[in-house]
């Protein structure tokens, strides 16, 4: 082990043992990554994530083995350049660079993984908030996105806008329609049995009393009709306006799982009160971004269940331009509830946990850069 002061010395240097393996082995896994990650990405649209980060860990792992190797060469190149740049500090610097490059090569190694695991998150959300952009603008067809203001980044249960909102919203001038989209929970049932049920856990795993819990669903609620208007579930059968007359609307998936199809009737039991009420189903969808099972809103009317609005879209007519709209949207619910009118072209500022993210991440990326 070399004591600081004399590691300065420019008679001080590191033995160099094991270079020529570390160098074999360094290229061999360099080779290896920048091969398997070029074939999985060459092999659309059959490209293999699983290979592609295998890849791109090998070719990090190559890179952190040869940075001892590099460290002299790339000393030796800049050692004049700095000097010029940053006076005779500077050259101090590369020489004692030059005669440790394992010791440089562990900083800088260490420095590497920090920068790579920052930028990773900073791509990660970026990539995020790009594929909610394109879900949103593949699948909503309103102008406008209204949402909760009281939902966090923490996912807290909010009790949801004023569904005054919507009605203010409809009689603006410019606006062709506006429709929100609530939750509720609900049970299941036909024949009087709750469909899918779940046997009630006992002791050892055994059920004594025989009973079963009925599953309960977190239901979307709202004007089917409209919502048909401005979403696009991808119906696969049936149509949204039946729904809305029939009461329900389900995903192909949870209609596969249960047993159902287009025209059952089954009972719904609202599970925030003792009301429950008979409907048909009259959609079956695949796009299932917003849930499962829809409940008509004008059923949760009639049983008086309380229904938490998140989420609204909002259509203008044709030709009428969007920002003042929203402008005046904006002004006139300010004073009824701390509800957020955000245009289609920027869904993701109403998911402010996104862009905190991305904004902290990038600053963490910036201070060790300022440091080089």
């Amino acid at each position: 082990r070399i004591p600081p002061i004399a590691a300065l010395s420019v008679t001080a240097f590191e033995r160099q043992r094991g270079l020529k393996l570390r160098s074999a082995l360094g290229v061999i896994g360099m080779l290896l990554g920048a091969f398997i990650t070029i074939r999985a990405a060459w092999t659309e649209p059959d490209y293999d994530t699983v290979f592609a980060a295998v890849g791109l860990v090998l070719v990090a792992g190559a890179a952190i083995v040869l940075l001892p190797i590099l460290v002299k060469p790339i000393a030796v190149l800049l050692r004049g350049l700095v000097r010029k740049l940053r006076g005779v500090s500077a050259h101090i610097a590369a020489d004692n660079a030059a005669r440790s490059p394992r010791r440089t090569g562990r900083t800088a190694s260490a420095l590497m993984v920090g920068l790579t695991l920052v930028t990773f998150m900073v791509v990660a959300i970026n990539s995020i908030q790009a594929s909610f952009n394109q879900i949103i603008d593949q699948s909503v067809r309103g102008d406008l996105i209204i949402q909760d203001g009281n939902v966090q980044a923490t996912q807290q249960t909010s009790q949801g806008f004023d569904p005054k909102i919507l009605t203010i919203a409809e009689g603006t001038p410019g606006v062709m329609s506006a429709v929100g989209i609530g939750t509720t929970l609900i049970e299941l049932e036909r024949d009087r049995k709750p469909i899918q049920a779940t046997p009630e856990p006992g002791a050892a795993g055994q059920n004594p009393s025989g009973r079963s819990i009925p599953t309960a669903y977190i239901a979307g609620v709202g004007d089917l009709a409209k919502l048909s208007d401005l979403t696009d579930y991808d119906i696969q059968e049936g149509s949204f306006a039946k729904a809305d007359a029939g009461g329900l609307a389900m995903s192909t998936k949870l209609m596969s799982k249960l047993g159902l199809k287009v025209g059952d009737e089954v009972t719904v039991k609202f599970a925030r009160s003792e009301a429950s009420t008979t409907v048909k189903i009259g959609a079956r969808y695949d796009f299932r971004l917003f849930g499962d099972v829809y409940v008509a809103e004008r059923f949760t009317r009639t049983a008086n269940v309380p229904v938490a609005y998140t989420f609204g879209y909002i259509s203008v007519k044709p030709g009428a331009p969007v920002a003042p709209i929203q402008k005046t949207l904006e002004k006139e619910l300010r004073t009824i509830a701390p509800s957020a009118i955000v245009a289609r072209s920027k869904p993701t500022k109403s998911i402010p946990s996104l862009d905190s993210y991305s904004s902290c991440l990038r600053l963490l990326w910036s201070l060790p850069c300022s440091g080089l």
